[in-house]
């Protein structure tokens, strides 16, 4: 394959990708003379595989060249390593290994394609190879050590060239497990995989863009959207111009957090006597923790146990402030397969079966160091906070609470007791949006508000929120 650029297109290219150094260190050098020879081995020209899979209506990128690499290197490596292959995208895969795939224009592949490969990869861990049948082909895919073999990711549009690539490749390597369709009567096949019990069981590996031809689809498209851009610059100015006439029907959107209830640099008059007295009958200080930081730490915790396992399919996704949960329900597989596939999870998780269902746990990082002390909010104004910050953005409810006063005390007593008093009032608060909580997480932070729990349901892509709202006692 081979790409037409001139100086300008290098230039641009240049700008675009940051990560790249002309200045190379010892490390760098080191990293060439492993990529001396990367260009001719995956060099493609217009005849080979085909690179985008169909299943079930949805394009899925494969036939991708993948490299591994150290875990802690970042995207400038994966960048140019992509450009040294001449390749137009790049992803990177991070969960059971690390590695980095390529793939290119010329075979259909487009900017936020997911990967087939990174994806089955991560469900099934050890040393294998398998097709697949998909609704335009045959895909092939090979494992060595969770790894995905430099070419072990190819497509096949012929039956009959799959079935003599899956056979030479079979009786090259003494694979410990082979799967295949099982109308091939391939000798020792372990069993037949199916795509719809592995793909979009989990977070996808994206392709992202490493020259601009791939940014924008091609060289025209590259070029009309340069024309766009410039008739949108004219607008803009244009605009800018008259901003009485085009500005002022526009709303502001309201702020995460506004000036009056940060008190930011306000300097307040020392209130009378009277209102001292009242100020302090009336306000409770509350310490907890900040609602953005447990929807932070629960998050963190959610993604380090959620795994797609073959052969069962994630149910939820839970947690509570201190344990995050996730729960898968069989869906074809098998205990012993999902027995293979548990050493993927991380140290201090907890695993259980309970009601059908494949339980994993695992703690939440201390969140003391982010306690605040809060002043509640009256009844009424903490109902008008919360339903301007989350009313727009999802299903809310929100429910006064005044708990009853405990029973007093019976048996005799010489002198007479006061009746005990009410537990203080607040708000029960439930919120269900299908906007992601790295968005939202801001629009919690309301003073008095304790999150209680999350929940993500992978049925309706759904999160829901509990809270308890503490509310200003006069």
């Amino acid at each position: 394959m081979t790409h037409d650029t001139d100086n300008n297109d290098d230039d641009l290219t240049a700008s675009f990708d940051d990560g790249f150094d002309d200045d190379l260190n010892v490390e760098q050098k080191q990293e060439d003379s492993v990529l001396s020879g990367l260009e001719d081995a995956v060099t493609l020209d217009e005849n080979y595989d085909p690179g985008v899979m169909i299943f079930n209506g949805k394009k899925y990128a494969v036939g991708l060249f993948w490299l591994v690499t150290d875990e802690l290197a970042g995207s400038s490596l994966a960048k140019k390593r992509a450009k040294s292959a001449k390749a137009d995208f790049f992803c990177m895969r991070d969960s059971v290994i690390s590695q980095h795939g390529f793939g290119r224009l010329s075979q259909g592949h487009k900017m936020g394609m997911p990967s087939a490969g990174a994806e089955t990869a991560d469900m099934m861990v050890g040393e294998w190879h398998a097709m697949f049948r998909a609704d335009n082909g045959w895909w092939y895919l090979a494992v060595h050590g969770d790894a995905i073999a430099p070419n072990g990711d190819r497509f096949f549009e012929s039956e009959e060239e799959a079935y003599n690539y899956f056979m030479e490749q079979t009786a090259a390597y003494k694979w410990p497990r082979i799967y295949a369709p099982a109308d091939w009567d391939v000798p020792n096949v372990t069993a037949e995989l199916f795509l719809e019990r592995i793909l979009d069981q989990g977070p996808a590996t994206n392709l992202k863009p490493v020259t601009l031809d791939a940014l924008f689809v091609g060289r025209r498209n590259k070029v009309i959207a340069g024309f766009g851009f410039l008739i949108l610059f004219g607008i803009i100015f244009l605009v800018s111009l008259l901003p009485n006439l085009i500005l002022s029907n526009l709303q502001e959107p309201p702020p995460i957090m506004s000036v009056a209830e940060m008190n930011l640099g306000e300097v307040k008059a020392p209130p009378k006597p009277k209102q001292v007295e009242k100020v302090v009958e009336g306000i409770t200080k509350v310490e907890l923790p900040r609602p953005s930081t447990v929807i932070a730490a629960c998050g963190e915790s959610i993604s380090r146990i959620v795994r797609p396992l073959p052969g069962w399919e994630i149910v939820t996704a839970n947690c509570d402030g201190n344990r995050a949960t996730v729960r898968w329900r069989e869906n074809g597989g098998s205990l012993s397969l999902l027995l293979k596939n548990t050493g993927i999870f991380p140290k201090g998780s907890i695993a259980r079966f309970e009601s059908g269902l494949f339980i994993v746990s695992v703690p939440v990082p201390d969140k003391s160091q982010f306690m605040d002390e809060t002043t509640p909010l009256e009844n009424r104004e903490a109902q008008l906070v919360i339903n301007n910050r989350l009313g727009g953005a999802g299903s809310l409810t929100m429910r006064y609470v005044q708990p009853p006063a405990p029973q007093p005390e019976t048996g005799i007593s010489i002198r007479e007791q006061e009746p005990p008093k009410a537990p203080p009032a607040f708000l029960d608060v439930k919120f269900s949006t299908e906007t992601s909580p790295q968005t939202i997480a801001s629009y919690f932070d309301v003073p008095g508000l304790d999150l209680q729990s999350m929940e993500w349901n992978f049925q309706s892509a759904t999160w829901t929120y509990q809270a308890k709202v503490n509310l200003e006692q006069g």
